[in-house]
């Protein structure tokens, strides 16, 4: 499933068919930088720890880290940045010399004390991945409502404790402290990024909302835990839940849309020029009309026969296309009928996982394992050469006319024309990338195990 991207190639005809700008080319986009500026990621989750003298190493679902036992800081942090393969560490140990090693699947990474510079060296380790060994709660002991997960005592008699969703803390002489630092990302699985008032917004899979601010990360105040999109409009602030369809104007108070009744949405586009937004649900496709001082709500349910919608997305002329697990992508036609490309048209899969609107009624479909689809327009469906035959993302690349950012199982790419190139992101917290967003605070890369800033 993880294959690499090697050897990645978009034809020109595709790719010129399928982005076009025609009358007005902007300049090409810089190159991707070769490493990311900053990872961000969420070290609440402890798997393992290991004492080393003054040294408390802590391995977590974000990263390992280690902090110093005396001033209970945060000494370092370790991320792909330092050689790891991934942030999600399963165990560390530190060996009688001071090497650190982690199991992180199934890559074994070492740490040499007299290696300059310090860096972490991996190899593939033989036999299954480790079952992680810190998830079983201890002795039934909570610390602010987390089960406890690992727990280790110093030679001065000082306990250390790791947690499943509140960190590292001491507890000594009856006093507890947490040593795990606060403004972290609210979650490593972020699944969408937008601006909002000159924020940035992070919407994750499992732990809400939050912005950055400085170098912290904010949540909001939204009780939806498990969202799916989140989109900054000219209009408010909108989130697809889990629980429904929320929107917010200052970015503090947020409210749902009651009009949309159904609870689990799923996607979100904004058409700027008419105002009008768009919302997926498992079994509907939603318009609400913005710019009207009334909001009104349309809903179209089981459009073109789907059960199950995935994605929805609106094209330069306002063309509305969506992606389902079971009808592949289809064009909205009309104010009822909906045009269905699916195996029936020709596509290997009518599964569909994201859908790009581009100009003259076609669209990029990213299946669920056959890469990304071309459909629509005069020419039949066809297969587009992809990354990575497991898709998750399709997003535009606003700094270049033809750029088109996917994300797949496999890590993620940028390409653009009109030579049909492309380039992988390097360096990723995670290969499971789920968002890539062009922003003014920067090239952000989402994944399941972390975030990047390019």
């Amino acid at each position: 499933m993880n294959s690499p991207l090697v050897g990645l190639v978009l034809t020109l005809s595709a790719l010129v068919t399928c982005i076009e700008s025609a009358q007005a080319k902007e300049p090409d986009a810089p190159p991707l930088p070769s490493a990311p500026r900053q990872i961000y990621a969420n070290t609440t989750e402890v798997e393992s720890m290991a004492l080393d003298g003054t040294s408390l190493w802590v391995a977590t679902r974000g990263g390992l880290e280690r902090y110093d036992t005396r001033s209970l800081e945060r000494a370092a942090y370790y991320s792909t940045l330092d050689g790891l393969v991934s942030l999600f560490i399963n165990s560390v140990q530190v060996g009688p010399g001071g090497a650190v090693t982690i199991l992180s699947g199934k890559q074994q990474c070492v740490l040499s004390p007299n290696q300059k510079p310090r860096r972490f060296a991996c190899s593939p380790k033989s036999g299954p991945p480790p079952v992680p060994q810190a998830r079983s709660q201890i002795d039934h002991e909570m610390i602010e409502g987390a089960a406890v997960t690992v727990r280790l005592k110093d030679k001065a008699g000082a306990s250390f404790y790791g947690t499943a969703g509140r960190g590292v803390w001491r507890l000594q002489q009856g006093r507890w402290k947490r040593l795990t630092p606060l403004g972290q990302l609210c979650s490593n699985h972020i699944v969408a990024m937008t601006e909002y008032r000159r924020s940035t917004w992070f919407a994750s899979f499992d732990r809400g909302l939050c912005r950055l601010e400085g170098d912290d990360f904010v949540e909001a105040a939204l009780a939806a835990p498990l969202l799916n999109d989140v989109l900054g409009t000219d209009r408010g602030l909108f989130v697809a839940s889990s629980q429904g369809l929320y929107w917010s104007e200052d970015g503090i108070r947020f409210e749902r849309e009651q009009r949309v009744v159904e609870h689990s949405i799923n996607d979100l586009a904004y058409d700027a020029k008419r105002q009008l937004l768009y919302a997926t649900a498992t079994n509907s496709l939603w318009k609400i009309a913005l710019g009207d001082g009334k909001r009104s709500v349309r809903a179209w349910y089981q459009p073109g026969g789907s059960r199950s919608l995935q994605a929805v997305d609106v094209g330069p002329d306002g063309e509305v296309w969506v992606a389902s697990e079971d009808r592949g992508v289809m064009r909205k036609a009309g104010t009822r009928s909906f045009i269905v490309y699916d195996r029936l048209a020709g596509l290997p899969s009518s599964w569909a996982i994201d859908v790009l609107a581009t100009s003259g009624q076609r669209a990029l479909a990213a299946s669920l394992d056959h890469g990304v689809m071309l459909v629509g327009g005069s020419a039949p469906a066809r297969t587009v050469a992809t990354p990575d035959a497991w898709m998750l993302f399709l997003g535009r690349d606003g700094a270049s006319a033809d750029g088109v950012f996917v994300g797949t199982q496999g890590g993620a790419a940028l390409m653009r024309g009109p030579q049909g190139t492309s380039e992988l992101f390097r360096g990723l917290p995670d290969p499971r990338v789920h968002a890539v967003a062009r922003l003014t605070t920067g090239l952000w890369v989402a994944t399941e195990a972390g975030l990047a800033r390019y």
